[in-house]
């Protein structure tokens, strides 16, 4: 709907491109402005220069090719997780959060790969947000991100919660709250009812 996924070789390497050339002139608009903002989002990420993350390899208006990322998605992995995996997220998302950066959709399971190499990787970058400054959304943002973390550690890991983990998981703010009980919602009504897409269908080239 925004956009054609296809796995591809680029220079010698496998690459996804994602193809903007839509039909249709409002998807056509929100593809992009969420590309737009990969774009920009994942030119400040290649400066980490981290393997864990998606790299852009070249932007044009109707296209973009990203680096692939060999691996699962985390809930296709037939195995629970360790501690040690979910210590390297913490890092990765860390390391996001002292450049400025809020993936802002770790919530989402496809988000996450295990690497070929058994480590995390975060990619899908469509959503996130750049913060030049401390402000009080981006602390927000950090914290909701840290719960999507606990959360999925919760769900594919071998071992259980910690008490500071389960206080973070149980301690929910009324903003979450908020979030949860109306904007969730409006969101589920305007993909699933109006465009017709869950982003938990499908995962295929999502690396």
């Amino acid at each position: 709907m925004f956009g054609i996924i296809s796995l591809a070789t680029y220079r010698n390497q496998t690459v996804i491109i994602r193809d903007l050339n839509i039909k249709n002139k409002w998807f056509k608009m929100v593809a992009k402005y969420l590309n737009y903002n990969e774009v920009r989002i994942l030119k400040k990420i290649n400066r980490l220069n981290s393997p864990n993350f998606s790299q852009l390899i070249k932007s044009r208006p109707n296209y973009t090719i990203r680096s692939y990322i060999s691996g699962t998605p985390i809930n296709q992995y037939p195995e629970k997780l360790n501690e040690a995996f979910y210590a390297k997220a913490f890092e990765l998302v860390q390391t996001l959060h002292r450049n400025g950066i809020v993936h802002n959709d770790l919530e989402k399971a496809e988000n996450w790969i295990v690497m070929d190499n058994g480590e995390p990787a975060f990619i899908d970058f469509q959503l996130a947000k750049h913060f030049s400054r401390k402000t009080f959304l981006f602390k927000l943002l950090k914290k909701i991100e840290q719960r999507h973390i606990i959360k999925s550690k919760k769900r594919f890991c071998s071992s259980p919660l910690s008490e500071s983990e389960l206080k973070i998981l149980n301690n929910r703010s009324l903003i979450h709250k908020f979030a949860r009980q109306y904007i969730k919602p409006f969101y589920n009504f305007i993909t699933r009812k109006l465009f017709n897409y869950s982003d938990r269908k499908s995962d295929q080239y999502s690396n």
